[in-house]
């Protein structure tokens, strides 16, 4: 789910509109919070490897999402450049 949401975000962003952005945003949010969590970024998935309450996460999960969002954004962004034919 992280790959797939930060693929869609990767998509939404290259848009330009902030409207469109916020919109994409909010319905990735809605559809994949309770599954994964919706980080959709690596630097939140870094901070949850050292928060000190129970929503804490490990570091070998924490990677695994880490990898799934960067293969996710390489992913939309090839999709982005192969749809506006600057590939």
């Amino acid at each position: 789910m992280e790959a797939v949401g930060t693929l869609i975000l990767t998509m939404f962003f290259t848009s330009g509109s902030s409207n469109v952005i916020l919109l994409g945003l909010w319905i990735t949010n809605i559809f994949m919070w309770k599954i994964s969590g919706s980080h959709f970024n690596p630097a939140v998935t870094f901070a949850y490897i050292f928060r000190r309450d129970e929503s804490k996460m490990h570091w070998k999960i924490a990677v695994s999402y880490i990898v799934a969002q960067c293969l996710g954004a390489f992913v939309g962004a090839l999709l982005v450049n192969f749809y506006t034919f600057d590939l």
